[in-house]
């Protein structure tokens, strides 16, 4: 990899300048935005007087959920094989079903839940340069049933609303 004219050779250091391209890339672009005077309000229709509730996760949602879930895609840290997952979806269903509950009522992600393996996939141009890779997070596959889950909610509140 090349860095500022420099040529990267040692991993750490090639891994290094991924992980600072990628952590910065979102407020470099940000910063290139243009503010405005209009207030965020000004672009809403009348508001809703509905509130927004989190129905209870069940086990047969988690079921459900384990049972979509593609086996050929890639796991991230602190997960299991999927397959082995499908395997185990009716033991594991019922303890799955209490914890997202339990992240659901507390608003709180377990943080392992927050990690990611971050794999840099090239995109075009030349390969020696960081801005030619694009980002791909593996994250664990329970981090995957959570947040289909939370979609599903947020989906159905504003198709109704």
């Amino acid at each position: 990899m090349e860095i500022d004219n420099v040529k990267l050779t040692n991993s750490k250091s090639i891994a290094d300048a991924f992980n600072n391209y990628f952590s910065n890339i979102g407020s470099n672009i940000a910063a290139t935005i243009p503010t405005v005077d209009i207030s965020f309000k000004k672009f809403l229709n009348k508001s809703i007087c509905h509130s927004f509730f989190l129905s209870p996760i069940t086990t047969l949602e988690v079921e459900d959920e384990i049972t979509n879930l593609n086996v050929s895609k890639s796991v991230g840290p602190f997960s299991i094989p999927t397959k082995l997952l499908k395997i185990l979806k009716f033991l594991l269903s019922g303890p799955l079903a209490y914890l997202f509950n339990c992240s659901f009522i507390t608003g709180i992600v377990p943080d392992q839940f927050k990690l990611a393996r971050v794999i840099p996939i090239y995109k075009n141009g030349s390969r020696s340069t960081v801005s030619n890779y694009r980002p791909i997070s593996l994250l664990s596959v329970f981090n995957k049933i959570l947040e289909k889950l939370m979609y599903k909610r947020i989906v159905t509140f504003l198709e109704k609303n």
